[in-house]
């Protein structure tokens, strides 16, 4: 069964923005606050629940003003990442997103391959706080997600990129088989491992270091993106 502890730090983030928490449908909240209640006797929930409330989570978490209902937008994108990884490790399938608020730029997660935890805070080997997936040292055991630019000279489209992704994992080919797959097309690849704010921009994080590559708003095609690719990854679960 997946580890709920991502999970449980998207809600905390949640829990901390009143606005975002009564926006949910009710049945996810009581979910969520039977299993991480303290000395909650809750049984662990099953696949099927985790995969039905991780559904109506996407539909809030891609709604149009959902960022703007958070008191620090960061959490946002904190509880959001959280969220696309605990999608990737309950279908133990790799996201490929065409839009992340990042225009012209794919990213790509893949399942985790420990039980990361979503943290929220100020390492001490940064001046800003950062949204990561950490596994024991905020420094050096953070999970990667990848970057790069599609160029149309490659001939592939988002969605041949996504059916090779399945049939690489329908096939058990790993993580590293879809990376090396990618570099060998031409592709230069930018590891990431969170999302901070500094200088009045939000920003991706490689790793100790701020990538000077600012996110972009406004493309309404991004959220239904979003949706589309975390449900897909559920619809085809190889759970």
């Amino acid at each position: 069964m997946p580890d709920l502890t991502i999970l449980i730090g998207v809600w905390n983030l949640v829990k901390k923005n009143k606005k975002v928490q009564s926006a949910i449908d009710k049945t996810v909240d009581e979910f969520m606050e039977g299993f991480t209640r303290t000395n909650s006797t809750q049984p662990q929930p099953t696949l099927k629940e985790q995969k039905a409330n991780l559904r109506k989570l996407i539909e809030t978490f891609t709604e149009n003003d959902c960022e703007s209902d958070f008191d620090d937008r960061l959490e946002y994108f904190g509880a959001l990442l959280g969220l696309i990884v605990q999608t990737t490790r309950v279908s133990k399938r790799g996201c490929l997103f065409e839009k992340l608020f990042l225009r012209d730029h794919f990213f790509y997660f893949p399942p985790p391959d420990r039980d990361y935890s979503l943290v929220h805070s100020k390492p001490n080997f940064m001046d800003v706080p950062i949204c990561a997936m950490v596994f024991k040292d905020p420094a050096t055991d953070r999970q990667h997600f990848y970057e790069f630019y599609m160029f149309p000279s490659n001939g592939k489209s988002a969605s041949e990129l996504a059916n090779e992704l399945k049939e690489i994992e329908n096939d058990q080919k790993g993580v590293n088989y879809f990376l090396n797959s990618l570099k060998n097309s031409g592709l230069q690849l930018t590891e990431f491992t969170g999302v901070t704010f500094h200088e009045q921009k939000y920003k991706f994080v490689r790793g100790m270091f701020e990538e000077p590559v600012n996110m972009t708003f406004g493309d309404p095609k991004t959220k239904p993106s979003i949706k589309s690719v975390l449900n897909d990854a559920l619809d085809h679960s190889l759970s």
